[in-house]
């Protein structure tokens, strides 16, 4: 993975944060404005190791592992995306933040911005999800394969397909990812899949809470100033859905990044900090 970006972080804090029926780890460091950045389902916090001490510099900058990931627990129960980050803002003393998210990081970011609009400044959504689309086709196909995978316990085909959709993308060959980028994501993502699950719960029982009415309907309503970016290699689904929201959230950027797929923050890192630190400073 190319060097991104080389400031150092003098003091970086970490704990844990209590949210409903679980915990969540965090990591900050930086003073200033909170910037906070969520990362892409399967993976973790660690995934923004070249956007971190970048922000850091110029800002009070939060991640986390979200509910499931990384070193948070797992959910035990019904819970919902948007109100751990939430209690994260609580938790931390954070009134108001910039959001940065990326796949599932970049839908809850919208969800929340939603839910709480006064606690939200700017929005950065890159290979953005979103809360109300349905998936079809490849996605859909492929999505259950990997859950097949899993459930067998074959892991590391589970993992495999993610990387294809996820880090590859459609069009391109695993030798055609930016070096070193494959293998971190598959370091990842092979941890989260070796989790176990809560003790005595039920799978059945483990659901996500979707904001009401989901965002797909909502996205007028969003106030926050908002950058989309896009990598040109990603998945049809995800460009359809960055499209949407950059032609359907009032005063939203939208930039495409050339030859890279879903992790393009992990890709074309000195881009994308360049892109979310003048966005920022424009906010």
């Amino acid at each position: 993975m190319p060097d991104p970006d080389d400031t150092a972080l003098d003091e970086t804090y970490s704990g844990y944060v209590g949210v409903a029926d679980g915990r969540l780890y965090y990591e900050e460091a930086g003073d200033g404005e909170a910037v906070v950045l969520l990362h892409a389902g399967l993976v973790a916090a660690g995934m923004w190791d070249p956007q971190f001490g970048a922000l850091a510099a110029g800002y009070r900058a939060v991640r986390f592992d979200a509910r499931g990931h990384g070193r948070s627990s797992e959910p035990g129960g019904p819970f919902c995306w948007y109100e751990d980050l939430r209690g994260l803002f609580g938790a931390l003393g954070i009134e108001r933040a910039h959001l940065v998210g990326l796949s599932l990081g970049a839908r809850v970011a919208l969800d929340f911005a939603l839910a709480y609009p006064d606690m939200v400044g700017g929005l950065v959504l890159a290979s953005p999800g979103l809360s109300g689309y349905q998936f079809a086709g490849e996605v859909e196909r492929r999505s259950r394969e990997m859950t097949e995978a899993h459930d067998r316990g074959d892991n590391e085909r589970a993992v495999e397909i993610f990387l294809q959709m996820w880090t590859d993308g459609p069009s391109r060959k695993a030798w055609q990812a930016t070096p070193g980028v494959r293998d971190r994501v598959r370091e990842m993502a092979l941890a989260n899949m070796r989790r176990p699950p809560a003790p005595a719960v039920d799978p059945g029982a483990v659901v996500a809470r979707e904001l009401e009415p989901p965002a797909i309907g909502r996205l007028r309503e969003v106030r926050a100033p908002s950058l989309i970016l896009a990598g040109e290699k990603d998945m049809p689904d995800i460009l359809v859905i960055g499209e949407l929201l950059a032609g359907t959230i009032e005063g939203a950027r939208k930039v495409v990044l050339p030859g890279v797929a879903h992790m393009l923050n992990l890709e074309r890192p000195t881009v994308f900090n360049q892109l979310v630190v003048d966005f920022l400073g424009r906010v």
